[in-house]
């Protein structure tokens, strides 16, 4: 699975897509979402992780953007704050998780599993 990362920590970037490439996926960094978005019309994604507080355009922008672009589209949540009302309102706009900061990659990885187990169904019904 291709991954598309957003988020405006550069370690923190580094560091996870160094853990999911050891886990057999491929990622993509950005940390503007604006770019992100930009990627993400012009490459072919299977999942978004996404910060949900950023400069500029914050990830639940980023999300409804890229929803209102490719309505199929997978997106996880991070966010280093306990907001029970962030979290709600992003899967209320679409997103397949919610994780916290520090995150848990079991956590993670159970959360890609689920949307990959999702992706590869609805292309045996295609």
């Amino acid at each position: 699975m291709k991954i598309l990362l957003v988020d405006d920590d550069p370690e923190l970037l580094k560091c996870l897509s160094e853990s999911l490439d050891c886990h057999g996926y491929t990622t993509s960094q950005f940390a503007d979402s604006a770019k992100a978005l930009e990627a993400y019309k012009s490459e072919n994604f299977d999942v978004v992780i996404s910060d949900y507080r950023m400069p500029g355009m914050d990830g639940l922008e980023l999300l409804k953007k890229i929803r209102s672009y490719d309505p199929e589209a997978s997106l996880i949540m991070i966010t280093g704050t306990v907001d029970l009302y962030s979290a709600i309102e992003a899967v209320n706009s679409g997103a397949r998780g919610f994780h916290l900061k520090p995150l848990k990659m079991g956590e993670l990885l159970a959360s890609l599993d689920m949307i990959e187990n999702q992706i590869n169904c609805s292309r045996r019904h295609q």
